[in-house]
Formats: structure tokens, C-alpha cells, sequence
């Protein structure tokens, strides 16, 4: 049995358990990081939650979230795409399609250029899903190195091979372990679609056109990239979620992506940095660099800690979800891979990013000297400063060094009272950066999704542990709620989706071995059996004082559970128990459940009692394991009642104490004496009461004859 500790740490107020960890934190400004080793950490079954995994395959499928489309999530793998429902009984239903590679010479030629790996490269993984225009979905996988695209329907879910030689469509990676970070962003009378793409030394960022109808000849044209030569407007990056549009209220339209890169601006070593970019909707390329984009701009993203003069930076970006109403995007990132492994949730204001690239000064080198440190470079820099500024929609032409902003995009924590690094101040009214919403060590995240369906956002974040956190503020209250469960694989989260509808909510998960894991979020509220196993499924679940509900878009349509006696145990286990009179009996009740408590009679640790002859104790402080010492008497006799109430149902074990007459003890054997000298007294009382009288009578005293001598 392990015993409940009580943790050290202030902000530690309650623990999950679920193969779990729930975590209260009274104040997001502390230092909220979940010790891994400490008091707050406790398992038990993963089914506890209603997690249902997909089992976990042989070789590599490498399995990814590509899209979620009009209420369905695509998910791509080795020659397969898989789409994801919710059906009319709010249950999750799947369709697949098997896309193979069919061109036996790419087979061969790929397995003679991939002697060491064929068997898990040299396939038709699907990495792209997007819909067009007109409706189509446009569905990409590698095809054994050479790409390879088709023109797809939903329902029933059926594709068709698009003709056109497919293989420069570099937005489709070729590495099986990257996901792709694409979208198709209609405009007019068709869609572009931008995409980020790594090929050996170049990493660029590009826009294809996409016709309307995607059976013609050629129906995906290549427009646009950033510039590779030089040093690169993005260096050896790597893309994370999917680019997106944005308006500003004067009308201009902007895409923009993240990505990681190495820093050409850290000149001592090599070091990974974040990035935000973006580009003009209306780009047309320059005068002489006709397909290169001239309106690229990026700037570095802060995520950062201040525990001393000195703030940690969050550098690597993993993953990153988009809020279009509140126009906020949350990112999470992790420490440098040569580092010990941590991990950081930020966010980041439209407003924060758009006052920065319109009007925050960029980085150079003076001069364009490559052994001088990169400095701001502001009017006062004379001819450094560039003209006409770059990013302008309206601009003919592009820098010929990378349009770098020399102040970092700053985190804002909206419940922040105090400030982070405040190392750069920033200019005009942009604010200094704030503390991250969440940061933990000793984990790596990897994927994120956000629900807005609540007042709080609630985080979902994927782990290279493969667990998966859910951080929420029921009812937005400052108390930070993380629950963690880890799940049958240690395989990294490679994707997380939200899938609803307006009864049901599910969280899908993939990871390389693993097609789906779903974690049904609202419509297991009445398996929860007690008012903690209720709050491990806030916000999706309330409890009402008896039960746990579903809270808001739900249906409460999983059958209550109903708790098992074997949870209730009685040590010894005997029925009944003889015991000599005045002998001590010890029963021990335990509960199978550290968030329920046992009574005695009625009686739990907190009872108070002046009964001599029975003495309950909850053994190390646990209310679901209490020990009884009974005293063997004529008001101890009989059945005695161990209960509990899981669930709003109570559980009961009895066990009957019997008094022995065949046996003595030295507290009986005093006891029997004491009752003998009574006995004497009353009779020569009575018989000299009665002899004054003449009369005759007789009491009946135990015969101690045979006794010892009284002690």
C-alpha cells in the first residue's frame, strides 16, 4: 500500500491519479514546474478516462494528422488515408482508402538509393490533405521519393490519380518523420497553396496556384519562394503548424507560418531560434527575382523565464495552434535538444506582431561585414538603413540579406501582473515579454490543440514521452488544473486534433505505430465514481453534489459505473472472529480508492468517542485504510460494519466478534475476581439480613476455587 505524503511545495494542493498526474497550482506566476519525482505524482489505469488506443503496428506508418475539414480529421500513413467522424450516436466512426505506390521502378530505384532503410522509406506516405476551391480535397503522399498527388471526394471517401507529373511540388517533404506544414488559402476565383519545404542545403518557403478543377492537365503551378542564395532568407529550418491568413483592418492580407532555424544573428556556435514570418497575400514577385517573394519578413519569437538576472530561453518551437476570432497564436516550445529536456506554452498577440513588423527595426551586419555582430539598424545607421522598408505589400524589390527584425515578437500571458525578460526593450508600445502561460521540466512537448469553447482555453499538449497533458482552469478561477496520461506506447505524440459536434467532444492523437488514440472528453462523465475522478474531466464534467455531469456540449450517455465490493476489503479476512473477554481484536479496513474514505460503524477519523473499548485509527493519515482495536466485552459483542460510499452506491464488509468462555487472560482473570469479592459481599449481606430474621436464603457465587490467586 503506498502511503499519501503530504507535498512540501505550497501550490501543491491536489494529486491524479489515472496513469495520470493532476497537479493544482494556486498562482500561474509561480514557478509552476511539476516535479516528476515528487509527492504530486501518482498512476493508475489509463481506462479511467475512457482513452481507447489503436494498437500499435509493426514497421513504421508513421502516422500524422493532416487536416481537420468540415467536422472530419484526415490522418496519413504508409499508403493509407483515414478519415475521422463523429456519427449520429456520437460515436467516432473511420474511412479508409489504401493509396498505393504503384510504379514498380520507383520501388526499385528508391531501394538501391535507400539500401539501409527500403523497408520503411520506399512507400506512398500521405502527408498532404487540403481542400480546394471548388470543394475537391487534395491529397499528396512521397511515393518512394518521386511525389505523387490525387483528387479526392469525402463521401464516401474515394480518390483519383491527378495526371500531371507531381514530383516538384516540394511542399509534400520527403522525410517520413516531418509532417507538412501547408494550407490552401482561397482567394478570387481559385486557391494558392503555401507551404514551407526542405531540400538537401535549402529550406524555403513557396505558393503554388491551384485551379478549380484539379483534373485538368496541370492544375498546380509554381509561383513563388524566398530567396536561397547567400545566407538564405530561412536556414536549414524546419516548419511547424500550418500557415495562415490574416487581415488588418486597413485592408492588407498576409500569410504567415513558424518555423525553427539555425540564427545567423548568434555568431557564437550554432543556435536554434524560433520564428514568426510572413508575406503579402498580393506578392508578385520583384523586377529581377520574378519568382522569389519580395514582402518576407521574420522576426524571433521570445518564450522565456526570469528566475535570476538572467532569463532561460525557450528556443525551440514544436508545434503551434491559431486563434482567428481572438487573432492569438499559442506556440509551444522546448529547450535546446544538447540540454536537459523542458518545456514552455506561449502565446502571441496579432496586435503584438503586427505593431513589430510594421514598424520595429531590422538586423544587420553593418556594412555587410560577416565578422561584425548583427546590430539594430535604425535612420541614425546612414546608408545601413534600408529603403524602401521591407515587407511593404506595395514593394518591387527585396534586401539581399535575410529581413530580419531585431526585437523579438513578445509572450503575452494575460494573467500575468508582473513582466519576464525585459533584457530588450521593445519599441514604440509594444509590451515587454511576459512570463510563459505554463512551463514544466523534464518533458519535451511535441503537439498542441487548444479548445475555445470555454472562457479559459483548455491546452492539449502531446509529449516525446508520448503522454498527453490537459492544462484548464475550471471555471477560470486562478487555479491551473494539469492532468497527464500516459498511454500504452512510449512513441512521441506526432499530432493532435479536436474532433465535435454538438453533443460530443473527442481529443485524436497519433504516433508513428499508432493510427488514432481518442479520448472521449464529455460523454464519460457518469464513469466518474467520486468528486476527484469528476474534476479530472473538468472542464467537459461538473459535480452536482452526487454525480458527475457533463458540463456543455455534451451527452451523458456512458453507463454510470458501478463500484465493486472487491474495492472493500476487511484484514483478517474472517467472517467472524473469537476472542477470549478483555482480549484486543485489531480489524483493518482498506478501500481500494485514495479519493473515497472508510467508516467504522459509522465512525471515520474524525469521529470523536469516549468509548473505552473501541479505538479507530486511519493508519498514516489514509481515510481509506482505518484500523479498529476492539476490546473483547459484553458492548463489543457482536457485528461490526465497515463502509464506504463510492460513486453515491456504499459498499459494505461486516465481520461478528465472538467472546470465548473456554479461555482466560490476566485482564479476565482480574475481571472475575473483581465480579467474585462482589458476589461474596452481596451474599454476606444478604445471609445476615435474613438470619436476624429467622428466615433462610442463599445466593449463588461463582466458584473460584479452581482459580489462581487473584492478582
Amino acid at each position: 500500500m503506498i502511503p499519501v505524503r503530504t507535498s512540501s511545495q505550497a501550490y501543491c494542493v491536489a494529486i491524479l491519479t489515472a496513469l495520470q498526474l493532476v497537479v493544482y497550482f494556486s498562482n500561474p506566476l509561480d514557478a509552476v514546474r511539476l516535479d516528476r519525482n515528487g509527492d504530486c505524482w501518482h498512476t493508475s489505469p489509463a481506462g479511467e478516462l475512457g482513452v481507447e488506443e489503436d494498437s500499435v503496428q509493426t514497421g513504421l506508418p508513421a502516422y500524422r494528422i493532416l487536416n481537420k475539414i468540415d467536422g472530419s480529421i484526415y490522418i496519413g500513413s504508409n499508403e493509407t488515408l483515414t478519415r475521422l467522424s463523429i456519427d449520429d450516436n456520437n460515436q467516432l466512426s473511420e474511412s479508409q482508402i489504401t493509396l498505393q505506390t504503384m510504379e514498380p521502378t520507383l520501388v526499385v530505384n528508391c531501394a538501391a538509393q535507400n539500401p539501409t532503410n527500403k523497408e520503411t522509406v520506399c512507400w506512398n506516405f500521405i502527408r498532404i490533405a487540403e481542400r480546394t476551391s471548388s470543394g475537391q480535397l487534395l491529397v499528396c503522399g512521397t511515393n518512394a521519393f518521386s511525389r505523387r498527388c490525387y483528387v479526392c471526394t469525402s463521401e464516401p471517401l474515394s480518390c483519383d490519380r491527378i495526371t500531371a507529373n507531381s514530383s516538384n511540388l516540394v511542399f509534400v517533404p520527403q522525410q517520413i518523420d516531418v509532417a507538412a506544414s501547408a494550407a490552401v488559402i482561397n482567394g478570387g476565383s481559385a486557391g494558392m497553396l503555401y507551404g514551407g519545404s526542405r531540400r538537401d542545403q535549402d529550406t524555403t518557403f513557396n505558393r503554388y496556384a491551384l485551379n478549380s478543377d484539379l483534373n485538368i492537365a496541370n492544375p498546380i503551378t509554381f509561383q513563388l519562394d524566398t530567396v536561397v542564395v547567400g545566407m538564405g532568407f530561412i536556414n536549414e529550418g524546419t516548419f511547424v503548424g500550418r500557415p495562415f491568413e490574416y487581415t488588418h483592418d486597413d485592408g492588407r492580407e498576409f500569410v504567415f507560418f513558424f518555423y525553427r532555424e539555425n540564427a545567423v544573428e548568434y555568431t557564437s556556435g550554432e543556435k536554434v531560434f524560433s520564428r514568426i514570418a510572413r508575406v503579402c497575400k498580393n506578392d508578385t514577385g520583384g523586377i529581377t527575382n520574378t519568382n522569389k517573394f519580395i514582402t518576407f519578413i521574420k522576426a524571433r519569437l521570445e518564450c522565456s523565464v526570469s528566475e535570476s538576472d538572467i532569463p532561460f530561453y525557450y528556443d525551440n518551437i514544436q508545434d503551434v495552434f491559431w486563434d482567428a476570432n481572438s487573432t492569438i497564436a499559442y506556440a509551444i516550445f522546448t529547450s535546446q535538444e544538447a540540454g536537459p529536456p523542458t518545456s514552455a506554452l506561449c502565446s502571441y498577440r496579432m496586435q503584438d506582431i503586427m505593431n513589430l513588423f510594421d514598424h520595429g527595426y531590422f538586423s544587420k551586419q553593418p556594412g555587410g561585414d560577416v565578422n561584425r555582430q548583427w546590430q539594430e539598424i535604425t535612420e541614425a545607421s546612414g546608408k545601413d538603413f534600408p529603403l524602401p522598408r521591407p515587407g511593404l505589400c506595395n514593394g518591387t524589390r527585396t534586401t539581399d540579406y535575410p529581413p530580419l527584425l531585431f526585437r523579438p515578437v513578445p509572450n503575452n500571458n494575460t494573467d500575468a501582473g508582473a513582466t519576464g525578460s525585459d533584457a530588450n526593450k521593445t519599441p514604440l508600445d509594444l509590451p515587454n515579454s511576459q512570463p510563459p502561460l505554463y512551463y514544466v521540466d523534464g518533458v519535451r512537448f511535441t503537439s498542441l490543440t487548444v479548445d475555445l469553447d470555454f472562457n479559459c482555453s483548455v491546452f492539449f499538449v502531446g509529449t516525446s514521452t508520448g503522454n498527453i497533458i490537459k492544462i484548464s482552469k475550471p471555471g477560470c478561477n486562478t487555479t491551473v488544473l494539469a492532468v497527464e496520461t500516459e498511454l500504452a506506447s512510449d512513441d512521441p505524440v506526432t499530432g493532435l486534433e479536436l474532433l465535435k459536434n454538438n453533443s460530443a467532444t473527442f481529443l485524436v492523437a497519433t504516433k508513428d505505430r499508432q493510427p488514432s488514440i481518442t479520448w472521449p472528453l464529455s460523454t464519460t462523465c457518469l464513469s466518474a465514481v467520486t468528486e476527484q475522478e469528476c474534476n479530472r474531466r473538468a472542464p467537459y464534467c461538473t459535480f452536482t453534489g452526487s454525480n458527475c455531469t457533463c458540463s456543455t456540449n455534451c451527452v451523458d450517455d456512458d453507463p454510470p459505473t458501478v463500484p465493486d465490493q472487491a474495492q472493500l476489503t476487511i484484514l483478517p479476512d474472517n467472517s467472524s472472529i473469537s476472542s477470549c473477554w478483555n482480549g484486543h481484536v485489531f480489524l483493518y479496513c482498506h478501500l481500494n480508492d485514495t479519493d473515497a474514505s472508510v467508516k467504522w460503524n459509522d465512525m471515520d477519523c474524525n469521529t470523536q468517542t469516549n468509548d473505552s473499548f473501541i479505538k479507530l485509527t486511519c493508519v498514516e493519515n489514509k481515510s481509506n485504510l482505518v484500523e479498529l482495536d476492539i476490546t473483547v466485552h459484553r458492548k463489543t459483542e457482536g457485528t461490526h460494519n465497515c463502509t464506504a460510499e463510492v460513486g453515491g452506491q456504499v459498499l459494505t464488509k461486516q465481520v461478528e466478534i465472538i467472546a470465548r468462555d473456554d479461555c482466560i487472560t490476566q485482564d479476565s482473570l482480574q475481571e472475575r475476581c473483581d465480579e467474585f469479592m462482589t458476589l461474596k459481599t452481596q451474599s454476606e449481606t444478604l445471609h445476615d439480613q435474613f438470619n436476624n430474621n429467622q428466615g433462610t436464603c442463599s445466593v449463588d457465587i461463582q466458584d473460584c476455587n479452581s482459580c489462581t490467586s487473584c492478582p
